[in-house]
């Protein structure tokens, strides 16, 4: 991925279309469906771009069926608690705006 060849990036593009379909067959109707698409992208992505560095920080290959379910498990969290509440990111939009 991080080498910049056509087929990485090819590969990254099918993840966004990819998240871009997800988004709209489950309703998410995010302000910038695109970005939304690219930036979730990159973040499952980078898992196993880094999975050397990853597998090391948790002591467990992440290519391994429990590795895999280990850090499955732990982007289920990351995608599932609230790091803002709806006020802190309507006040962070507004910010943005200027």
């Amino acid at each position: 991925m991080m080498d910049g060849s056509e087929s990485a990036t090819a590969l990254f593009l099918e993840g966004v279309d990819a998240v871009e379909d997800w988004t709209k067959s489950f309703g998410i109707n995010p302000k910038d469906r695109r970005g939304l698409a690219a930036a979730l992208a990159a973040i499952k992505l980078s898992v196993f771009v880094f999975r050397d560095q990853v597998s090391k920080a948790l002591g467990e290959d992440i290519t391994t069926r429990d590795g895999y379910n280990r850090i499955g498990q732990a982007l289920m969290e990351v995608f599932t608690i609230p790091l803002l509440t709806q006020e802190q990111a309507d006040t962070l939009r507004k910010q943005e705006k200027r």
